[in-house]
């Protein structure tokens, strides 16, 4: 019998019990890395979804500073705030080159910014946007 395993050709003569040993031994460990696979995959969506709940406990712009502060480097953080700037000067109609221009920010940044902002189906910056939007109005209003 001649079995590739990693890239290696190995011949093997065994008796005819041992190959269904072989083989199922072979299934059950595909079927304990798709297993694995999928539980670290649940795994990180918990993590992100409880990393997003305790965004949300922030009550004030401070206490979200300071837990971003924590929870990220100061290249972490200025590349969120970059990105997040992009958002906003993408939203008020500048051109990419202008913004470059302007912040320094490489267009390759400015690119995938103005991807997620029209195409991606997240549509997270759309949602942070109207949320602020929203929020202004409401404020000027009160005024």
């Amino acid at each position: 019998m001649v079995i590739i395993f990693m890239g290696i050709t190995v011949n093997i003569i065994l008796p005819k019990f041992c190959y269904c040993t072989l083989l199922y031994c072979y299934v059950v460990l595909l079927q304990w890395n798709t297993i694995q696979g999928t539980s670290m995959e649940q795994a990180k969506t918990d993590l992100i979804e409880q990393l997003c709940e305790a965004l949300l406990k922030m009550e004030t712009i401070s206490d979200a500073k300071a837990f971003l502060k924590d929870i990220c480097t100061p290249k972490e953080l200025q590349d969120l705030s970059e990105r997040w700037n992009v958002c906003l000067l993408l939203n008020d109609k500048k051109s990419y080159r202008a913004i470059s221009d302007e912040t320094g920010i490489s267009l390759t940044t400015i690119t995938r910014v103005a991807r997620f902002l029209k195409n991606e189906p997240y549509k997270g910056y759309q949602m942070a946007l109207a949320k602020i939007k929203s929020s202004n109005t409401r404020r000027q209003e009160r005024e």
